[in-house]
């Protein structure tokens, strides 16, 4: 902000067990001559609830691609799990969306930490054994 004044900042917070979040969006502006006043909540509810979701598919099977993800660290700081939400077929006609986990891997999962992920393509499939979703990123 002190080298670009036009600009805003976010800056985000959690506390100690992540079950309280903060926000704050900063600029250099002076604020507006008029007063802020609260909009009414349902104003964006009832936009983001008429916005069209894309189907989603409890075992999902084929090619698949990353929308989002995250990775779950365990209590000594090394990455055990990485949830991936993903969408079937390609990124030109996207299909259904998924909820998955990666495999297991120590390497794919520091790898998840250190690279974007997002817009990876992969397989996706049942794993029998858990009964899980599992997503194998294309190598």
């Amino acid at each position: 902000l002190r080298r670009d004044p036009s600009q805003k900042a976010l800056v985000t917070g959690l506390g100690w067990f992540a079950t309280k979040h903060s926000a704050g969006v900063y600029s250099a502006r002076r604020p507006p001559t008029e007063r802020w006043q609260r909009t009414d909540p349902q104003t964006d509810q009832a936009r983001l609830e008429a916005m069209e979701s894309p189907p989603t598919v409890e075992r999902p099977e084929g090619p698949a691609s990353v929308e989002s993800y995250t990775v779950q660290f365990s209590r000594e700081g090394e990455p055990q799990l990485g949830i991936v939400i993903g969408r079937l077929g390609d990124r030109e006609k996207p299909g259904p969306r998924f909820i998955a986990n990666t495999p297991p891997e120590s390497d794919l999962l520091w790898c998840l930490t250190r690279q974007e992920f997002i817009g990876t393509s992969g397989r996706v499939s049942p794993d029998p054994g858990s009964g899980r979703n599992v997503f194998w990123p294309q190598t």
